[in-house]
Parts: structure tokens; sequence; C-alpha cells
């Protein structure tokens, strides 16, 4: 189906695991998990819900969207969260949100993201393990909402990732604070550097990566 519409919902509690198995006499990772809380495809629009304690488990270290998965937005599919809470998803990339946004706005208004894990299995996976709270690949808008005490064992994972720096991410009235990594604070990385604009914020310990 197009696109995901949550109204006073909630989506919690949900697991999704993938394991090796055998093929051709040799030991192969299972499929990618997206989105274990929900998977939309172009957008999701959200008021009032809560999405929690969905979990992913991959030995292979390729999961995504704990969460919520969104699945190739574009133009003309804009995304809207408002009034929600995103708590307590875990995934190796996004671990609250993953949104595949490629041109199509998302947008975030009074809500709050806290308690989000990027999870790696192993060593090797730690260097994949990005946004514990929010993995984005386009324009991200942020209003009056809370993204704080999500954390990973992984050195260089912020709760924040822009994946894509060519769009610019926009804040306001935000609190993006309290994030931790490897035992540091972390909020805000982008592979290169990015545009950031906006005002009445509290940004903590924002990076490139």
């Amino acid at each position: 189906a197009k696109g995901l519409v949550l109204n006073h919902s909630r989506i919690s509690y949900n697991q999704a695991s993938n394991f090796y198995s055998a093929q051709n006499n040799m030991q192969q990772p299972g499929a990618a998990i997206e989105g274990v809380g929900a998977f939309a495809n172009n957008y999701v629009r959200a008021n009032y819900s809560t999405v929690s304690g969905n979990y992913a488990y991959s030995v292979a270290d390729n999961s995504a969207g704990g969460g919520l998965f969104v699945n190739n937005a574009n133009a003309a599919n804009s995304s809207l969260i408002q009034q929600c809470t995103i708590s307590g998803n875990s995934a190796l990339r996004g671990g609250g949100i993953l949104a595949e946004n490629f041109g199509g706005a998302f947008t975030l208004e009074n809500s709050t993201l806290s308690g989000n894990t990027s999870h790696a299995q192993d060593l090797a996976g730690q260097a994949y393990a990005r946004g514990t709270a929010i993995f984005s690949f386009g324009a991200l808008t942020i209003r009056n909402s809370t993204i704080a005490f999500n954390s990973t064992d992984a050195a260089g994972s912020p709760a924040l990732f822009l994946a894509k720096p060519s769009y610019a991410a926009g804040f306001v009235s935000t609190i993006i604070a309290n994030n931790t990594t490897g035992g540091a604070n972390y909020g805000v990385s982008s592979k290169s550097p990015m545009t950031v604009s906006g005002a009445y914020n509290l940004l903590q310990a924002s990076s490139p990566s």
C-alpha cells in the first residue's frame, strides 16, 4: 500500500531477526530487516501516536528503521509526524526512524525521540551504526521537538545522521542533547559538511562523520 497513516495509534514490541543459513555449502546471512515497527511506502503521516519497543536482531548487521522505515519518498510524497513519541526502538541504522526521503520533505513537529539505539552485533558492524534516533537521506525539518537519551556503544554514531548533505536540515525550537555514542555526547552528523538552519535550538556535540 502507498503511504502509512497513524492517528492516535500505538505500534509496540515487535521484533524481527535474521540468521545465517546454509546455501551452496556456504553460510549466508538472511535478508535485510527494514521497518520492524512499520514499513511505509512513499510517506508517513502520524498524529498523536506512539512507536516504541520495536527491535531488530541481525547477525549480518543489515537492519534499518527499528521503529519506522519510510521507503522511496520523493517530491510528490511528503511525510509529517506530529505529537508523536518514538522511543525504545533499535536497529543498526535509524534506531527510531530511517527515512529514504529522496526529494520528499520529512517534517517532525511537537514530538519526542528518546531511548532509541543503534545496535551492532559485532565490532565490524559498529562501523555502519548511524542515527540512533533518525537516519535521513533527504531534506529534514524538526520543530518544537526533543531528541534526547538515544544511545549506542558504537563510536561515531550520532542521534541524527544526514546521509546526503546536499539536502539541508532545519531545526526550530528543538533540543538535541544527551545522546551518547561510545560514552560521549554526540548529536548531529553527516557524511560531509552540512547546511543547518533555524533558531531557538539546543544542539549538543555536533560533528561531521
